[in-house]
């Protein structure tokens, strides 16, 4: 394999271009990362527009991709980037151990793309604010690849192709697809595909990783595994009853690890309402009689479950309250909530009062009948090629409909939740040191290939021990009574 890539011809015309030297290699590829290198090296050297990195967990996709780039880096623009902003921070810090050019950043942020209502559509579409920050000839990573949908792929394959660069798609095929997706369009298409399949030797015997392979294989038609405890030196996979699982669950929860950093342990389900029912619990457990009066408290970490636009705030970014009180706001019960996002930057949102739901739900349900019968009408013109009859007035307010509706769903206030508990989907392109997860709540799927899926994503997510209770349904070792449709 050769030790560095050469200089692109556009790079080296640029003022002191010189081939870079070796970078220091303090841990060997293996055979496996070093054939997948040579092929990646070989396309990109031929100037091939794209290509791929695919491997599953365990197969030392990072340390590849780090070894890969601190010799790109050092004489053309790299660009490290994701879809979720929880991703992105992560590469941050692979940037920093690149050095050089690298830096990091989510795809939309680098693309210029931002959600912007479509007033014809009545939802929301991704829209170009600004032009994309992509530097001429430059090499964009694109990591957790299989979050990447065929409207953000739209978007990013013209621009990679306007900046001359060249993409590098980084990501792993058994884990979720994108919503109302078979599979994400950034593992297919043209361009050479290097596979890593080799599990490094330091992980080769963990537990975790062990299930992982035999949820692969049953996704190929393989029987699926049992869940049993096992241990090694690297890790854990311990099944536990539900008063064990509960009582280790909330121990991690008040470990000082966690209290430094809420990354530290995840509980995972499938359902909005199992992960409820386990943040209502921690809650209690870490904040005693308050959790059961006040919804937000002063130092408690959350998350966002809808993004706050005009803050900056994206699905998944967690903040810390500050303070919050009572109030109302557009007659609704409410807190008024100051957070403080990861910068430490202060925030002020609206989060709707437990006591004040019904009363949410009620207007939400009011602006949605007024919008959509407004919207019925002017599809009954477009349909009936009538829409030279359709007044402006009555366009204007459609569109002044869908405004207040979606101002009042997605902007007047800011869904918070608990941190602890999240769903596995929410979770992907996350990692924690422990991570509990409910099989009995995942088994609720009845898809097959999306159940396995979802035990996949689940899994992979620790960096150590998991911990699961419950058991799958009996009919997933019953193939026949179990829906295989992908």
């Amino acid at each position: 394999m050769r030790s560095t890539p050469k200089a692109s011809r556009r790079s080296r015309k640029r003022k002191g271009a010189s081939a870079p030297p070796a970078p220091p290699a303090p841990t060997p590829l293996n055979s496996d990362q070093a054939s997948a290198l040579e092929e990646l090296i070989t396309a990109l050297e031929r100037g091939d527009p794209v290509c791929r990195l695919l491997g599953y967990a365990g197969t030392g996709k990072s340390f590849s991709v780090v070894r890969l780039l601190q010799a790109y880096a050092l004489y053309r623009p790299v660009l490290l980037t994701a879809p979720t902003n929880k991703a992105a921070a992560v590469l941050r810090a692979l940037a920093a151990e690149i050095g050089g050019t690298a830096e990091a950043n989510t795809i939309h942020k680098v693309l210029g793309l931002r959600p912007q209502l479509d007033e014809d559509r009545g939802h929301y579409v991704l829209k170009r604010v600004r032009q994309p920050a992509i530097e001429d000839g430059a090499l964009i990573v694109v990591d957790e690849c299989s979050m990447v949908d065929s409207i953000l792929l739209s978007h990013l394959l013209p621009a990679a192709q306007n900046a001359r660069a060249q993409l590098l798609f980084v990501g792993d095929p058994a884990q979720l697809p994108p919503i109302f997706e078979a599979e994400s369009p950034a593992f297919s298409g043209a361009g050479v595909t290097a596979r890593l399949t080799q599990i490094v030797r330091q992980k080769a015997n963990h537990p975790v990783l062990s299930m992982t392979q035999q949820i692969r294989e049953a996704m190929a038609g393989g029987p699926v595994p049992m869940f049993e405890t096992r241990h090694s030196d690297e890790g854990s996979l311990i099944h536990l009853d539900a008063p064990a699982f509960e009582a280790v669950m909330l121990d991690a929860m008040h470990r000082p690890e966690y209290q430094a950093d809420s990354d530290y342990c995840r509980v995972l389900g499938w359902t909005n309402g199992k992960t409820d029912h386990y943040n209502r619990l921690i809650r209690r457990s870490l904040l005693g009689q308050q959790a059961e009066q006040q919804a937000l408290l002063p130092g408690e970490v959350v998350v966002a479950c809808n993004p706050i636009l005009e803050l900056g705030i994206s699905i998944g970014d967690s903040v810390k309250v500050i303070n919050a009180t009572p109030d109302t706001h557009h007659s609704i019960p409410c807190l008024k909530a100051t957070l403080a996002n990861s910068k430490g930057k202060p925030l002020e949102v609206w989060v709707v009062r437990p006591d004040g739901r019904d009363a949410y739900k009620l207007e939400l349900s009011r602006r949605a009948k007024v919008a959509n019968a407004l919207q019925s009408e002017f599809n009954a013109h477009r349909n009936n090629n009538r829409l030279d009859q359709y007044s402006p007035l009555e366009d204007k307010r459609r569109k002044a409909a869908w405004v207040q509706f979606f101002q009042f769903k997605d902007e007047a206030f800011a869904d918070l939740r608990p941190i602890h508990a999240s769903t596995v989907h929410r979770s992907q392109g996350s990692t924690y040191e422990k991570v509990f997860v409910d099989l009995t709540d995942i088994g609720r799927s009845t898809r097959r290939d999306v159940l396995l899926r979802l035990l996949y994503v689940a899994l992979t997510r620790s960096r150590g021990d998991v911990y699961v209770t419950g058991a799958l349904p009996e009919r997933l070792y019953r193939e026949s009574d179990f829906d295989r449709s992908v």
